[in-house]
């Protein structure tokens, strides 16, 4: 007999199942301005930044990760309840932190060739340098193992990566961008950081150079 608690796991996956399920991408703006890019001009920027990571298959989200840059020689990226550099030789995960930190075409290429996501969307806030190494520093600190302050740890469980995320950015974030502690799926985180004037959106659709989507100048500007 499956214990209670099993059972009631077991019969919450459905729902959950059914709640993330829509088509990619559901939450793209049809009124802000688009261009057109590439994934060099997203790589070869020098200036500080965070960048928020969405990730959607077909028929509904699948992923969340974050990405810190303070400059070309200090970079974190968090890839929260995920596999990348599982079964890779020279790379290495500590606490859901990746070491060396992959370039983002390296992070895509093994998303696309896992066929795991049909679109990426990738929210951009400008930072300053001091700011940038600020949340590098404390995702750095959140990898080690033991803690050495309390109350955050890098280390997720699978499926919670969306949770994991909303989490540090209202922790650690809130003067950037406003969002709830806790967001569960990455559709809905998706639609909460929309709304929170992220200076572009960089969105690929399987392996098609990228768009910038900028917002209108009304709505860019933080408060």
């Amino acid at each position: 007999m499956i214990p209670l608690l099993p059972r009631l796991s077991l019969a919450l996956i459905p729902l959950l199942l059914s709640a993330c399920m829509h088509l990619p991408a559901p939450n793209l703006p049809d009124d802000w301005h688009v261009s057109a890019s590439t994934v060099e001009a997203m790589e070869n920027r020098p200036d500080a930044h965070l960048q928020i990571l969405i990730m959607s298959g077909t028929a509904g989200c699948n992923h969340t990760a974050l990405r810190v840059v303070s400059d070309d020689q200090h970079v974190a990226f968090w890839d929260p309840g995920g596999a990348f550099a599982e079964d890779r030789v020279d790379d290495t995960r500590q606490r859901d932190l990746l070491f060396p930190p992959p370039s983002l075409q390296e992070y895509l290429e093994y998303r696309w060739d896992g066929a795991i996501d049909a679109t990426i969307e990738v929210f951009e806030w400008d930072l300053s340098a001091r700011r940038a190494a600020q949340l590098h520093d404390r995702l750095m600190q959140g990898s080690q193992q033991p803690q050495k302050e309390p109350g955050f740890d890098t280390a997720t469980s699978e499926f919670f990566c969306s949770i994991a995320t909303s989490r540090f950015l209202h922790d650690y974030a809130s003067d950037i961008v406003e969002v709830p502690e806790g967001v569960f799926f990455p559709h809905k985180l998706s639609r909460v950081l929309y709304a929170q004037h992220p200076d572009r959106v960089w969105f690929f659709r399987d392996r098609n150079p990228p768009l910038i989507y900028t917002p209108q100048p009304i709505y860019s500007a933080r408060q």
